[in-house]
């Protein structure tokens, strides 16, 4: 058994070598690694912007779906009200956070790119403002 564990470090040593990864210290029992391989700033601003699209993406939906709701609701509980509003405050910590995610992408390319995405943040504001606005009118009936 042991000479199994001795050869699946030995692969898993010459593994983490062979992927790029530099040996920084040693025992007789544990190796430590840090990855040698790095990453462009241009690359880590591109997969800031895929996950605020993906993060616009759901908000959005979500934002539809909850203005669908207030139009269906003929009559609304106080405890109904709260959970929706509570909803949208969420919706919009989402945005705030995917703005702040946008303001910290530095590379020109990606930042240009950025832009159609600061709009769609203030459409979505805009749209969870109606629908807060929706809300109050429909909670006062």
């Amino acid at each position: 058994m042991k000479c199994y564990i001795i050869i699946f470090a030995l692969l898993t040593c010459s593994a983490l070598i062979c992927s790029g990864q530099e040996t920084i210290a040693e025992t007789d029992s544990v190796k430590i690694t840090q990855d040698s391989t790095s990453l462009s700033r241009h690359d880590l601003d591109e997969a800031i912007l895929k996950n605020v699209y993906s993060e616009l993406l759901d908000v959005d939906k979500q934002i539809r779906l909850t203005h669908n709701m207030l139009v269906d609701l003929n009559f609304m509980s106080p405890g109904v009200e709260r959970k929706i509003q509570m909803k949208l405050d969420e919706l919009n910590g989402r945005l705030d956070k995917a703005s702040a995610e946008l303001d910290s992408i530095t590379d020109k390319e990606v930042k240009a790119e950025s832009k159609p995405y600061k709009v769609t943040v203030k459409d979505c504001r805009q749209k969870i403002s109606k629908c807060s606005g929706m809300l109050k009118k429909k909670g006062k009936k």
